[in-house]
């Protein structure tokens, strides 16, 4: 694994209080404690290649190679170890990050079991980006720690399958899968369990970490950015395949959970590709 480590020089970037990205690095070797200042939006996006401990509170959460980890400090934390350790990273900030890590129902300082290729795919463009002549642009940075975030989730949801076993919220959310498309009730969905209502959707809240419409819109805006990178569709042909009929309602929404408009999401994955 090839080692670099790159500081965001542009202010703007910086201290921007929507999204903020301070510095990254892949297969970085660090010996001893990292002790970052206080941020009430600041974020460690985290993958260790050697063991870590993370401390903060009292508590003492263990990172094991292979793994990855969300850090938030607004709180005082130190990580690291007392020998050489290796990890790969990303510190940003802000309050958009910090609803969006929210929306993805990423759980802080869990170890989280994924392989350090999958936390490149978004280094990579971080790195190319911040890396060209020109001044670095802010959707395309935003864009590969929405990747790693992503990744991050991705990983997280499959080792909570793992863990548990399919039952029958899980039927209930490979059926969402299939169908968030289309509108639907929380009775229907509930039904294919055999809990009330009110009763799955705290189930279903507690395991997925988002209510069952919510998460409904996580899939759908999953597969617009998707589309908005592969294809040249229109925006409202693009709302209408994810099952929005009003494009400026799914630009909202999309603006809302991405912190980008889908045009802006376009043209940082169109920069990508051409790089």
């Amino acid at each position: 694994m090839d080692s670099w480590t790159l500081f965001v020089q542009t202010p703007r970037l910086r201290e921007d209080p929507d999204f903020s990205l301070l510095h990254l690095g892949r297969g970085d070797t660090y010996r001893g404690w990292v002790v970052p200042g206080l941020d009430p939006h600041g974020w460690f996006l985290l993958h260790a290649q050697s063991p870590l401990h993370v401390y903060r509170e009292g508590l003492d959460f263990l990172l094991p190679a292979g793994h990855g980890m969300l850090l938030r400090y607004d709180r005082p934390l130190r990580y690291g170890a007392e020998g050489p350790w290796r990890r790969s990273y990303v510190r940003a900030g802000g309050r958009g990050l910090t609803a969006r890590i929210g929306a993805l129902t990423l759980k802080p300082f869990a170890a989280i079991p994924m392989e350090a290729e999958r936390f490149d795919h978004g280094l990579a463009p971080l790195r190319r980006e911040l890396l060209e002549e020109h001044a670095p642009d802010r959707a395309i940075l935003r864009l590969g720690v929405e990747i790693c975030l992503e990744e991050l989730r991705r990983a997280q949801e499959r080792g909570r399958v793992t863990e548990d076993g399919p039952g029958p919220l899980d039927e209930a959310e490979r059926w969402l899968r299939g169908h968030y498309r289309e509108g639907f009730t929380l009775a229907q969905l509930a039904s294919l369990t055999g809990y009330a209502p009110p009763y799955f959707a705290t189930r279903f809240r507690e395991k997925y970490g988002s209510p069952p419409h919510e998460y409904a819109t996580r899939l759908r805006l999953a597969e617009a950015t998707e589309l908005l990178g592969t294809g040249s569709s229109r925006i409202q042909e693009v709302a209408q395949r994810v099952g929005y009929e009003n494009a400026l309602y799914f630009s909202r929404v999309f603006r809302r959970y991405l912190g980008v408009s889908p045009r802006a999401w376009r043209r940082a994955r169109s920069a990508l590709g051409e790089t």
